[in-house]
């Protein structure tokens, strides 16, 4: 299905919510073509009702980012070992990497902040080159496996899974990683 939509809208890029929502907001948009189609609007940090799972998005290739992805998942190996958490569910998004680690239960979006809050402590005490934008963002949207990055001027990558295995953990307070913070 979504191998479908990207060949179907050659030149956008498909996105997946990482929260579901308390009030679907519909909003009608028309695209160049003159063609008017109708989509959920709703992607905001007040309207998340609840999330199952935290991430991390690494960049690649930009100025203060890792040079490679093989570099990124090594911290993300060394990030993990650390705080003492199971490899996550790693994605190359296509010019970089993101992780996932899947709680057992939904969490409520403040409880999902607390928890964050506890990462971003960790990823920054241990030095990991982490989009700060992403992780302080429970409603963020990101790239679907299956599907194709397409950056204007760039030939489209493929988004996939690369490694890993749903190890759903308790999402628990405070986060494993905050006894690095207390060291």
């Amino acid at each position: 299905m979504l191998r479908d939509l990207d060949l179907k809208y050659a030149t956008d890029n498909i996105y997946f919510a990482t929260a579901s929502y308390e009030k679907l907001i519909h909003k009608t948009v028309s695209s160049k073509t003159g063609e008017s189609f109708e989509y959920l609007a709703g992607r905001t940090q007040a309207n998340v009702l609840a999330v199952k799972s935290l991430w991390m998005d690494l960049d690649v290739g930009k100025p203060g980012a890792y040079e490679t992805q093989k570099e990124a998942a090594r911290e993300i190996g060394r990030y993990a070992k650390a705080v003492g958490l199971p490899l996550p569910i790693i994605v190359n998004s296509g010019y970089g990497i993101h992780c996932y680690w899947v709680f057992t239960d939904e969490i409520s979006a403040a409880a999902w902040e607390d928890i964050a809050r506890y990462q971003r402590a960790a990823w920054r005490h241990l030095g990991i080159k982490v989009d700060p934008a992403c992780d302080a963002d429970c409603a963020r949207i990101l790239r679907a496996p299956g599907t194709r990055n397409k950056r204007p001027g760039k030939e489209p990558k493929t988004v996939k899974v690369v490694f890993g295995e749903i190890n759903a953990l308790p999402a628990q307070t405070p986060w494993p990683g905050a006894r690095l913070i207390a060291e």
